[in-house]
C-alpha cells in the first residue's frame, strides 16, 4: 500500500478504537434467543432502527439462508465439532438448508431481483421449502467423499 492509504487506514482504525472506548462506558447487555424466530425478529428490529447502517452481524458476517459451502453459524448453540467418523478429519458444510432463504434482518443478502418486493411475504422464502424451526447442514469428509456424511442441526 502506498503511504497515504496506510495513513488513512491508521486514522480509521484509531477512530474505531475511540468508539469502542466510548461503548465500554455504556452498560452492555447480552442477548440470548430461544428460537430462530426470536433471533430473526431481533435482527430485523435492530436493522430497522437504523436502515442505512451496515452491521457486521447482518451485512458482513455469515450469509443466512440456503447455500452451498461456506461456514457454519453457531448462533443458537455453542460450536460443536463435526468430524469424520472414519478418519477424524474436520468436515466443513457442503450444504446448508435454512428455514428461510433470507433471514429478513438485512437486504444485503437478498437477491437483487427480490429487493424491490416491498412487503411480499414470499420474498424471504420464494421456494416455499419448510423444514420447521432452524436449519440443517450436510457435512462431507474432505479427505474421502466416500466416507459417510454427517448432519448438524441448529
Amino acid at each position: 500500500m502506498d503511504e497515504a492509504l496506510q495513513e488513512e487506514i491508521d486514522a480509521w482504525e484509531e477512530g474505531l478504537l475511540d468508539e469502542e472506548e466510548e461503548d465500554e462506558d455504556e452498560p452492555s447487555s447480552s442477548a440470548s434467543y430461544a428460537t430462530h424466530e426470536e433471533y430473526s425478529a431481533a435482527m430485523a428490529a435492530a436493522h430497522a432502527a437504523e436502515p442505512g447502517e451496515i452491521t457486521y452481524m447482518s451485512d458482513l458476517s455469515i450469509a443466512p439462508g440456503r447455500k452451498a459451502g461456506g461456514f457454519a453459524s453457531w448462533h443458537l448453540t455453542d460450536p460443536a465439532p463435526v468430524d469424520c467418523g472414519v478418519c477424524g478429519a474436520a468436515m466443513p458444510p457442503l450444504l446448508t438448508v435454512d428455514m428461510w432463504e433470507c433471514d429478513g434482518a438485512s437486504r444485503s443478502w437478498l437477491p437483487a431481483e427480490d429487493r424491490d418486493s416491498g412487503h411480499d411475504p414470499h420474498a424471504p422464502d420464494p421456494t416455499d421449502v419448510h423444514l420447521g424451526r432452524g436449519l440443517m447442514r450436510v457435512h462431507t469428509c474432505p479427505a474421502d467423499p466416500g466416507h459417510p456424511h454427517r448432519l448438524s442441526f441448529q
